[in-house]
């Protein structure tokens, strides 16, 4: 995958470089994700971030449901929409 394609798919689901870090689970966030797409010297995207993109690419990032509480999330930001679920199921259960 070149850094133009690893940029355009990034680009097509509406991420920024950070965002997209925060998905792969990239501790550096933006500073990899930059790496993989200068034109100039770019680091090789590992082959599992690489058919994570093209999975992205063809699919959009996939959605997971809370066994708990069975609402879906996305990757980004799923871990903050899943406590606030699980905050509010728990709330419903004690005023029953």
């Amino acid at each position: 995958m070149s850094p133009e394609e690893f940029k355009s798919i990034r680009e097509k689901l509406n991420l920024t470089q950070r965002q997209l870090a925060q998905v792969l689970r990239y501790r550096r966030g933006a500073m990899t994700i930059s790496e993989f797409e200068r034109k100039t010297n770019p680091k090789d995207i590992p082959i599992h971030v690489e058919m994570l993109m093209q999975i992205f690419g063809e699919q959009g990032l996939p959605k997971f449901k809370d066994a708990y509480t069975g609402v879906e999330y996305d990757w980004l930001g799923g871990e903050t929409e899943r406590a606030q679920a699980r905050t509010e199921h728990r709330k419903s259960l004690k005023q029953k």
